[in-house]
């Protein structure tokens, strides 16, 4: 009597024995009364897939802002589920700009503001919104292993500040790439108040201006007085 046992490389799987022994278990025990053979079979496991970068990888401003998210699969992008992106101080999805995206059916996913659920969903492309940032227009580019998400987002003023940009990339099988931090990315709001006016002839008045503008490098607001024409307003923005 003999022991038999399979072992696998890495990246491979024992699938069973056939021939003289059956079944996935090993070792197993093999009667030796005459010529017997024995198959161990094996398969390539499933590679789980990458959540590669997105570009541009860092910067600043409200948007509307193209972003190219890139996810990548071993067995080929069509194995690609459901990838994922975040824009948020902290790994969470709540007060979080968080989105799922679904190759199968072409949806994309915006997480509302507790991050429990979803605060709208549609065809890439599809405008949705929270109290974050706004998902505007989308598309993908697949080559081989890889594919590529494009998405447009506009950032919301209340959601100001430096954020980290989260990848994470699911397959069929629901392998996961596990949350990557893949960028950062300041929301930078502009703010334009009226403060002050006074006459400046019968025909001409001067208006002064708070303009507030985010130092990504203090981590603050910078404030400065300025002057504009009566004639040449600015829209107020929030």
């Amino acid at each position: 009597m003999v022991s038999v046992s399979a072992t696998a490389n890495t990246g491979y799987t024992f699938t069973g024995f056939t021939g003289a022994l059956t079944g996935t278990t090993t070792p197993q025990n093999l009667t030796m009364n005459g010529p017997k053979s024995v198959t161990a079979n094996f398969a390539v496991s499933n590679q789980p897939p990458q959540a590669v970068s997105v570009t541009p990888s860092s910067g600043s401003g409200m948007g509307p802002q193209a972003f190219q998210f890139l996810y990548s699969d071993p067995d080929g992008y069509a194995n690609l589920a459901s990838l994922y992106g975040r824009f948020n101080a902290t790994a969470s999805d709540a007060s979080a700009c968080s989105f799922r995206y679904d190759r199968a059916t072409n949806n994309i996913y915006l997480y509302n503001d507790a991050g429990t659920g979803w605060a709208g969903s549609g065809p890439l492309g599809s405008q949705l919104t929270n109290s974050q940032c706004t998902l505007g227009a989308g598309s993908t580019t697949p080559s081989g292993t890889n594919l590529t998400l494009n998405l447009t987002i506009t950032f919301k003023t209340a959601f100001a500040g430096a954020k980290n940009t989260y990848m994470q990339a699911l397959d069929a099988a629901s392998a996961s790439s596990g949350w990557q931090t893949r960028g950062t990315w300041t929301v930078v709001p502009t703010t334009w108040k009226g403060i002050n006016y006074s006459p400046r002839r019968h025909s001409y008045f001067r208006m002064l201006y708070d303009w507030y503008t985010w130092d990504s490098i203090a981590g603050k607001y910078v404030y400065q007085m300025v002057e504009s024409p009566a004639d040449r307003f600015p829209h107020a923005t929030t």
